[in-house]
């Protein structure tokens, strides 16, 4: 007898990305417009206008599952903890889309800013946790 070692499992977290908006296409698939890595600014502490973070879990035990993750400065501050979203995943092969669109995102300083994501209650551990840096222009 074999096994399926996604049915023992929880959902892995796939993609984490960073992003101006955030759409979804006809044909079902997410479209992700802007990606970035970097904000410049003029000065800190700014407000960034608008960014999107994408998450994508699956292949794992069917059934239901919260998640949630923080936006942590680089000085280790807490910027925007989101609430627990939950989800389902029908079979093994399934995969969940979770987008959060942020309005007036603070960002108190210069260097990266990381996430820290929670799955039903543990953190997940992901490779590179940094989301993005925000570097301020130098003027000359």
């Amino acid at each position: 007898m074999t096994t399926n070692s996604h049915e023992t499992k929880k959902p892995l977290l796939l993609q984490l990305a960073v992003c101006d908006s955030y759409a979804q296409g006809p044909d079902g698939k997410p479209t992700l417009y802007g990606l970035f890595n970097m904000i410049n600014v003029g000065q800190v502490p700014t407000v960034h206008a608008e960014l999107t973070l994408f998450m994508t879990f699956g292949y794992g035990k069917p059934g239901k599952y919260a998640v949630r993750f923080n936006i942590i400065s680089p000085a280790g501050k807490t910027i925007i903890p989101s609430p627990v979203i939950n989800f389902d995943l029908a079979n093994d092969k399934a995969v969940h889309n979770i987008n959060i669109r942020f309005q007036g995102f603070p960002l108190p300083e210069e260097g990266p800013y990381r996430a820290s994501v929670f799955f039903t209650g543990e953190e997940i551990p992901v490779e590179d946790k940094v989301l993005f840096f925000v570097e301020k222009i130098k003027k000359g």
